[in-house]
């Protein structure tokens, strides 16, 4: 829910670099991205561009 409301930040305790020790529960975007355009209020050109590389798996 919180990805398709155009939601400007996520925060969890599990990010991919450190999943949960009990049930391997992390929390990312789509596509591994750090950033994304917003769903609900970017332009049509918009294009997701990733600030840095994700983590490695």
């Amino acid at each position: 829910m919180a990805l398709s409301s155009g939601a400007q930040l996520l925060s969890a305790d599990y990010p991919p670099a450190e999943p949960a020790k009990w049930t391997g529960f992390s929390i990312t975007l789509p596509r591994g991205v750090i950033a994304r355009c917003n769903p609900v209020t970017a332009p049509s050109g918009c294009t997701d561009s990733p600030l840095e590389p994700a983590p490695e798996k």
